[in-house]
C-alpha cells in the first residue's frame, strides 16, 4: 500500500510538473509574439534622414551626433521618430546644427564653414619694454591698440604690421593656413643708429619726423632708415634737413643756422589795382602781400589817371603790417558845344544843356541826348590825350540807324543786298524816248534808305521756296524766269518768315496784295527805287543818262545780255554792230556790274517791280516822293531789257512795260528797307 501511494504520488508529481512546463512555454511564446509585434511597429514607425557633409575636406573627419531628441545614429543616417536636432561637426570647421522632424527631406546637405588660422605674434625683442607698448595693425584695417599673443585670421595672405616706442615700425605678411591651424609670425629687433644735431638760434624748436625731441640741440637712437628733421622758431625760416642713418654707427648732423624770416607788408588802396613799386622796381597791383628782408623800403603805388603815392615802409621780422592808400584823382575841365543844343549828363548824372564846362576825369562818360537825335555817349581820356573842347555834331536816328547798318546784307548763303542811302534828283528823258517826242524832266525824291538785290534771283534760289522746281547744276545760277508777279512776292513773304522778319505783303482772296510799309521783310523794289540804282550815281551824286551805260544810243560791246548778232540765227532781228557771250540767258554776274555795284539792270532777264502799270504820262509834271505807282491796275510793271531785246529804247531806264501773266525772259530781285 505504501509502495503503491508513492508510486501515485510521484506519477502525479510528473503530471503537474509537465502541466506547468507547457504553461511557462506557452507564456514565453506569447511573450515573444508581442516583442515581435512591437518591434515590427516600431519598425514601420522609424524615420531615416542621411545628412550630406561639404567640404570635402571636412567629410573626411565628419561626424554626426545627437544633441535634442532620441535618435540612433549610424554613419551619417539619422533614424528618429519625431523631432531631433543633430550637430555636424569636423576638425578645422565650426560645427553646425540641423533640426529635423518627419517632414524632412532626405538627404539633406550642409557645408561647414572652415575655422580661421590662430597665428600667434611673437615680439622676439622684448626686453625692457612692456608689450603693452606696442600695437598691431592687421591688413591696414583691424587696429589692436595693444598687439595681442594670438590673433584669428582667415585662410590666405596678411600683412601684420607692429609698431612702438623708438620708431619701431615693421611689417610682415603671412600665409594663413586657416582651419584652425597654429602659426607663429616673429617680429624681430630693427637695426639701428645715432644722430646728433645743434640748431642756432639755441631756442629753436627740433622735431624728429614731426614730433618734438627737444630745443637747441638732440643726440638721440633712432632705427637706420631715413629721417626728416625740422627746425622752428618764430621769427626765423624754418628748415627741413633730410637724412639716413645707418645700422651701428652715428651720425654727427653738425649745426643748423636758422636765418631771420622775412617781414610782410600787405598793401591796401583805394581804387584797387593800383602798381607798386618797390625801390623803382615793378612788384605787383594792389592788393597785394609781400615779403621783405629788408628792415625798409621805398615804396610808390601808381595808377593812371590818379597821383602817385610815394612811403618809406619800416619792416620787422617775421611781422606783418598793412599798409593803407588812398590814391587822388586827376581832374581838368572840358568844355562841351553840341550842334543843335542837347541835354549833357555826366555818369548818367543830368547836367543840364550844353553848352557847358564839366570837371572830368579818366574813365567818365559823358552822354548827349536830344529828341529826334541819337544820343553819343563819350569816355573821357587821360589828362594827357583828351581834348579840352569838345565841338559834337548830333545826328538824327533815322541817319544813325543807317549808319550802324552793315553795308551788305547776305541771305541764304547767296542772295546778296547792298545798303543805299535816301536820294534827291531830277531825270531828264530825251523826247526819242516818248511816243509824242516831247522832252520831259521828272522829279523823284527817295525818303528811306533801303537794300537793292546785287543779282536776280537764281533758280537753285527759287528752287528752296519752290521745292517743284528742278535745277542742274548748269542751270542753278541761271535767273528764275517764267514766274508771275505774285509768285515773285510769294517768294519774298517765304524769304522773310525764313529770315525771322515780318512779311512786307498781305495777300488776300482773290490775288489782292497790300504791302505793310512798317515791315522789315523783303519785298520786290518800287520802279523809282529800281531806276534810281540804275540811273543816279550815289558815289558822284549824279544821274548819268537815259541808258545805264550813259549817253548814246550804241550799246558799248558787252555791256549786257542783250540779242545781239549772236542771236541772229535764232530771231528775226537783232542789235546791230553789237555782240555779247551768250544766245540765251546767262548766270547771273556774267556781266561787270555798273557804278553803283549792281549786275544785270540792262539785259538777261527783264524784273517784276512792285507798281502797277498806268499811263506814260502820269505825274511826269510832279515831283516824285517814294512813288509805288497808282493803288490800282491791272498789269505790274516790268522793267529793263532782256537777252531777246533788240530794239534800243527797250533798254533805256525809263521804259517800261507789263506782261500778261509770266514770260520766259522775266524774272525778279528783291529789295528791303533799313529804317
Amino acid at each position: 500500500m505504501p509502495d503503491s501511494e508513492t508510486a501515485f504520488r510521484d506519477e502525479l508529481a510528473d503530471v503537474l510538473h509537465i502541466r506547468r512546463a507547457r504553461r511557462r512555454t506557452i507564456a514565453i511564446v506569447g511573450l515573444a509574439v508581442v516583442v515581435v509585434g512591437v518591434l515590427t511597429a516600431l519598425l514601420l514607425l522609424v524615420k531615416t534622414v542621411t545628412i550630406n557633409v561639404a567640404p570635402a575636406r571636412a567629410l573626411e573627419s565628419s561626424d554626426i551626433v545627437s544633441t535634442k531628441g532620441f535618435s540612433v545614429i549610424l554613419g551619417r543616417n539619422v533614424h528618429f521618430f519625431g523631432s531631433v536636432e543633430v550637430e555636424a561637426v569636423a576638425e578645422g570647421f565650426f560645427p553646425e546644427t540641423i533640426g529635423i522632424d518627419r517632414a524632412t527631406t532626405s538627404p539633406v546637405a550642409v557645408v561647414l564653414q572652415p575655422r580661421p588660422g590662430a597665428v600667434a605674434i611673437e615680439l622676439a625683442f622684448l626686453q625692457d619694454e612692456s608689450r603693452s607698448e606696442y600695437s598691431l595693425l592687421a591688413n591696414n584695417t583691424q587696429l589692436f591698440e595693444v598687439a595681442p599673443e594670438t590673433i584669428e585670421l582667415p585662410a590666405g595672405r596678411h600683412e601684420l604690421r607692429v609698431q612702438g616706442p623708438y620708431e619701431y615700425d615693421s611689417t610682415q605678411f603671412v600665409e594663413v593656413l586657416g582651419y584652425g591651424e597654429k602659426q607663429v609670425v616673429s617680429f624681430a629687433a630693427l637695426p639701428r643708429g645715432s644722430f646728433s644735431i645743434q640748431v642756432l638760434p639755441d631756442t629753436a624748436d627740433i622735431k624728429l619726423n614731426g614730433t618734438s625731441i627737444g630745443t637747441g640741440e638732440a643726440q638721440q637712437s633712432v632705427v637706420a632708415k631715413n629721417h626728416v628733421l625740422e627746425f622752428e622758431l618764430e621769427g626765423y625760416v624754418s628748415k627741413r634737413l633730410p637724412f639716413a642713418v645707418d645700422p651701428n654707427s652715428h651720425l654727427d648732423l653738425g649745426t643748423v643756422n636758422l636765418a631771420s624770416a622775412p617781414g610782410t607788408v600787405k598793401f591796401v588802396s583805394k581804387p584797387t589795382s593800383a602798381s607798386i613799386f618797390v625801390d623803382g622796381q615793378f612788384v605787383g597791383s594792389t592788393p597785394a602781400e609781400l615779403e621783405f628782408n629788408k628792415s625798409s623800403v621805398r615804396v610808390e603805388l601808381r595808377k593812371p589817371n590818379f597821383h602817385t603815392e610815394t612811403r618809406t615802409v619800416q619792416i620787422l621780422p617775421g611781422d606783418t603790417v598793412t599798409k593803407e592808400f588812398e590814391l587822388k584823382e586827376i581832374r581838368f575841365d572840358v568844355k562841351v558845344a553840341t550842334h543843335p543844343q542837347a541835354n549833357l549828363a555826366l555818369n548818367d548824372k543830368s547836367l543840364g544843356s550844353t553848352p557847358r564846362s564839366v570837371n572830368v576825369t579818366a574813365g567818365d562818360v559823358l552822354k548827349i541826348s536830344k529828341e529826334g537825335y541819337a544820343s553819343q555817349s563819350i569816355t573821357i581820356a587821360p589828362k594827357e590825350h583828351q581834348a579840352r573842347e569838345l565841338d559834337i555834331k548830333l545826328v538824327d536816328v533815322a541817319q544813325q540807324v543807317y549808319n550802324e547798318a552793315p553795308e551788305t546784307l547776305v541771305v541764304q548763303d547767296s542772295i546778296r543786298l547792298k545798303k543805299f542811302p535816301t536820294a534827291k534828283f531830277r531825270m531828264l528823258v530825251p523826247g526819242y524816248l516818248m511816243e509824242d517826242d516831247r522832252q520831259r524832266t521828272r522829279e523823284f525824291e527817295v525818303t528811306r534808305p533801303f537794300y537793292f538785290g546785287v543779282h536776280e534771283i537764281r533758280r537753285k534760289e527759287y528752287a528752296k521756296y519752290d521745292t517743284s522746281l528742278k535745277t542742274t547744276s548748269a542751270e542753278e545760277n541761271l535767273p528764275i524766269t517764267d514766274i508771275s508777279w505774285l509768285e515773285a512776292v510769294k517768294f519774298c513773304n517765304w524769304l522773310s518768315k525764313a529770315e525771322g522778319l515780318d512779311p512786307a505783303y498781305a495777300i488776300g482772296s482773290g490775288a489782292s496784295v497790300n504791302v505793310d510799309l512798317g515791315s522789315n521783310g523783303y519785298r520786290l523794289p518800287t520802279e523809282a527805287e529800281w531806276e534810281l540804282i540804275t540811273y543816279y550815281h550815289f558815289a558822284e551824286e549824279k544821274v548819268v543818262g537815259p541808258f545805264t551805260w550813259g549817253e548814246g544810243t550804241k550799246p558799248p560791246s558787252q555791256v549786257g545780255n542783250l540779242a545781239g548778232f549772236e542771236t541772229r540765227s535764232a530771231l528775226r532781228s537783232y542789235i546791230e554792230d553789237y555782240g555779247d557771250s551768250h544766245r540765251e540767258l546767262a548766270p547771273v554776274g556774267s556781266y561787270r556790274r555798273n557804278f553803283n555795284g549792281i549786275h544785270d539792270l540792262v539785259g538777261n532777264a527783264a524784273e517784276w517791280v512792285f507798281d502797277y502799270f498806268g499811263s506814260t504820262y502820269e505825274g511826269w509834271d510832279k515831283p516824285l516822293i517814294d512813288p509805288m505807282g497808282p493803288s490800282r491796275g491791272i498789269d505790274r510793271i516790268v522793267k529793263g531789257a532782256n537777252f531777246q531785246t533788240t530794239k534800243l529804247h527797250e533798254a533805256a531806264i525809263n521804259f517800261r512795260r507789263t506782261v500778261g501773266f509770266k514770260d520766259e525772259a522775266v524774272g525778279f530781285r528783291i529789295a528791303r528797307w533799313v529804317l
